[in-house]
């Protein structure tokens, strides 16, 4: 075998071992995208405030601290950073697509809240498939109105910040947890929860080992949320101030 020859089949290697590497590292990054975002599935021509190629993502004007990252079509690389409020993006022909949000500022705090509020996209989403490392704030009516929405996540919210849970799911009348972790979630640091499952006509998760020892708020949690009968006669409720209607309508109960 002569010199030339060797030092080929060397340079070879070395491009195999290269190439070989980077797919390690990208893997790796992949992995960790997949893991710490925030992803959804949503249909862009059921009924919302964008157009039918469309969907809007739903910030909260009056939070501050929005700084974070989109990947329009779950492919791993983030198509738009740094973004600072809403954003609405154009897929370009109709259709149901997997959108992941990350933090851009490194802690997990870039994307403090949804607010959909039951005026916006909220019947666009179809699930919630995993909750990621987001850092949530407030809960309040982030999916009120997400009349199609499924929870898909087999991880759970980080909630320890949350206080404020009112509403929701308010009026999510296709909500169930696929994902089965939803009596997982903690709630220690709750203090309202009103009409958090109102109107969610199908909703009946075991929730029986929430911690709602620091809610004060229980009024219409469960108003009209006609399937739900679970056993939830753990709860402490002892720090409750307001407990009206918190079943009416609830007819399964």
């Amino acid at each position: 075998m002569n010199t030339h020859h060797i030092l080929k089949q060397i340079e070879s290697k070395a491009k195999s071992t290269c190439l070989l590497v980077a797919l390690m590292l990208f893997s790796t990054h992949a992995y960790a995208q997949a893991t710490t975002d925030f992803v959804m599935t949503v249909k862009t021509d059921n009924a919302g405030v964008s157009g039918t190629t469309e969907f809007k993502i739903e910030t909260d004007e009056g939070t501050a601290g929005y700084n974070y990252n989109v990947d329009v079509d779950n492919d791993g690389v983030y198509d738009f950073t740094g973004l600072t409020g809403d954003f609405t993006h154009d897929f370009g022909a109709v259709g149901t697509y997997t959108i992941r949000i990350a933090d851009n500022v490194g802690d997990g705090t870039g994307f403090p809240r949804f607010f959909y509020n039951d005026v916006s996209d909220e019947e666009k989403i179809l699930s919630i498939d995993q909750w990621g490392a987001i850092k949530w704030t407030n809960m309040q009516g982030a999916f009120y109105g997400a009349t199609n929405l499924v929870l898909n996540a087999t991880d759970t919210p980080d909630l320890a910040l949350v206080t404020d849970f009112r509403g929701m799911f308010r009026d999510n009348s296709s909500l169930v947890d696929n994902g089965g972790q939803m009596n997982n979630w903690n709630m220690s640091t709750a203090t309202t929860i009103q009409e958090m499952f109102s109107g969610a006509t199908v909703f009946n998760s075991d929730i029986s080992s929430w911690d709602v020892s620091n809610v004060t708020t229980f009024r219409g949690t469960f108003r009209s949320a006609t399937a739900f009968n679970q056993n939830i006669n753990t709860w402490n409720t002892s720090s409750a101030l307001s407990m009206r209607d918190m079943f009416f309508w609830g007819l399964q109960l």
